[in-house]
């Protein structure tokens, strides 16, 4: 992280309001991405200065990875830009990319919510999404459809047959 500053804009806020800082997704090079947090170092009521906490992508990523998921789910993390922070099915292709419009367009204004979607790969979900309420970063999971039809299926047709055969 040699010679990586913060934006200024957001720093300048910081300092002017008190209010901490969650950043977007900040590409530092070399494949590196992060993100951070910056709060005010307070001292008899004068801020003193910044502290910076710096969270590269594989660590969203190894978090993500913690939860039980079916293989060819996925978890996402999106910072408020539409931008992918972390993404457990071919993060390395996705991290520091832009989600899909259709997907992102049905997140604007809402904390939370569930639909079909064609994820950035292509894949079909259903996909469901929660928005952080303190960072706007928004979280999603997607599911493929194939799968959850295909689990479907089967029942369905048991229950058909058997009420044909009654």
């Amino acid at each position: 992280l040699a010679g990586w500053k913060p934006e200024a804009q957001p720093v300048a806020e910081l300092l002017r309001t008190g209010t901490p800082y969650i950043s977007n997704l900040v590409n530092v090079g070399g494949g590196v991405h992060l993100t951070y947090v910056a709060v005010p170092v307070v001292r008899d009521g004068a801020t003193q200065g910044l502290l910076f906490i710096a969270i590269e992508d594989t660590v969203w990523l190894d978090f993500f990875r913690r939860y039980p998921i079916h293989e060819r789910a996925t978890l996402t993390l999106n910072d408020r830009n539409a931008i992918i922070i972390a993404r457990t099915l071919a993060t390395a292709l996705w991290a520091g990319q832009r989600s899909t419009a259709a997907f992102w367009d049905r997140t604007i204004g809402r904390t939370e919510g569930a639909f079909s979607n064609v994820g950035v790969d292509g894949q079909r979900f259903y996909s469901a999404f929660s928005r952080s309420r303190v960072s706007s970063w928004v979280v999603g999971t997607g599911v493929p459809q194939e799968e959850v039809e295909a689990a479907l299926t089967r029942p369905t047709m048991a229950i058909v047959l058997g009420v044909l055969a009654a």
